[in-house]
């Protein structure tokens, strides 16, 4: 595993499933089989724009999402990594979803890479975070989405 994507989107659809495929689809995963890992990202990993392996392939992911159904209410996700500054270690990915704003899920999975690192004593060089907002409107399941790809 040598490449990742950092990718968020909103999703909406009559049911929470489809809510959450609509939002994997626009983040431009909605084809790929994800599996769900824990937050370490590999070594010498380099980030690219897009997915570069057949439709239907196992994408291993991070990610947070949350779906509600709730008018009024807003809701984002945030994904944040941390890279060392020593290449010969891996990064720490942290996920974060919850009813709140946008910048409250980033200022949150940041502060949590931050504190992952230290317990690591590792320091770090940057920390890449991608989130999304929505708000959730009647009648409808709302989904946001926020992903780590790892392939």
């Amino acid at each position: 595993m040598n490449k990742y994507l950092l990718c968020s989107s909103v999703g909406n659809g009559q049911y929470s499933l489809t809510s959450f495929d609509d939002a994997l689809r626009k983040s431009n995963l909605g084809n790929y089989n994800l599996v769900k890992v824990s937050s370490i990202l590999p070594m010498k990993a380099k980030r690219v724009d897009h997915v570069d392996v057949p439709e239907g392939s196992i994408l291993f992911t991070a990610f947070a999402s949350m779906t509600s159904r709730q008018a009024g209410e807003v809701i984002s996700a945030a994904i944040a990594v941390g890279i060392p500054a020593d290449k010969t270690k891996a990064g720490v990915i942290m996920e974060f979803a919850d009813s709140c704003a946008e910048f409250v899920a980033e200022k949150t999975v940041k502060a949590m890479v931050v504190e992952a690192m230290a317990k690591r004593k590792y320091t770090i060089e940057e920390i890449l975070c991608i989130s999304t907002e929505a708000a959730c409107v009647a009648d409808q399941y709302s989904t946001v989405f926020a992903a780590l790809a790892i392939w």
